[in-house]
């Protein structure tokens, strides 16, 4: 089953980076703004305690 999710992974970090260049998208000179490509990492994590608050 990780098998399925790695190959998912790729796929969708192939796609960003894909889209992005062709839109000329949060890039500068080519390269990605923030330094990555992709920030799904970040963007599954949960929020603090303190973050659900602030909403």
């Amino acid at each position: 089953m990780r098998i399925l999710t790695a190959a998912k992974d790729i796929f969708w970090l192939i796609f960003y980076v894909a889209q992005r260049k062709q839109q000329q998208r949060l890039q500068i000179n080519g390269q990605p703004t923030g330094g990555k490509w992709t920030f799904d990492a970040e963007s599954r994590e949960r929020f603090s305690k303190y973050e659900i608050e602030l909403i």
